[in-house]
């Protein structure tokens, strides 16, 4: 997936949507800062609440007006691969049967995506 961000501040996808779950991947560009948040992932995650943010946001550093990235789901999680795999992002989601996926953005973004099914044999 590639998404020019040149023309937009902020982009946003969500996966796994549907009866209130969904895994968010944002990418705030003016902060320099990328978001996995599984905060509406299914099933809370069971951690002291005290760390609760913790263990359903993860943030991480990243600086670009075009954001590439490939990601790998199944039933159950989703894995983000950054650049040439500078930086990788994954998570756990407990969506029963939802499928959505939505993009947005704050400004014009341009979105090239790319689906197909992994079989495992090298086509990743």
């Amino acid at each position: 997936m590639k998404a020019d961000l040149s023309n937009a501040s902020a982009f946003a996808v969500n996966l796994f949507e549907g009866d209130g779950v969904r895994l968010t991947l944002s990418y705030d560009k003016a902060a320099g800062v990328l978001t996995l948040d599984r905060t509406h992932g299914g099933v809370p995650v069971r951690y002291d609440p005290r760390e609760l943010s913790r263990a359903s946001i993860r943030t991480a550093p990243y600086k670009t007006d075009i954001l590439e990235f490939t990601v790998y789901l199944d039933r159950g999680s989703a894995e983000f691969f950054f650049g040439d795999g500078e930086l990788v992002m994954s998570s756990l989601v407990f969506n029963g049967e939802a499928d959505g996926i939505s993009f947005s953005a704050e400004g014009s973004a341009v979105l090239e995506a790319e689906c197909r099914p992994f079989t495992g044999k090298g086509n990743g």
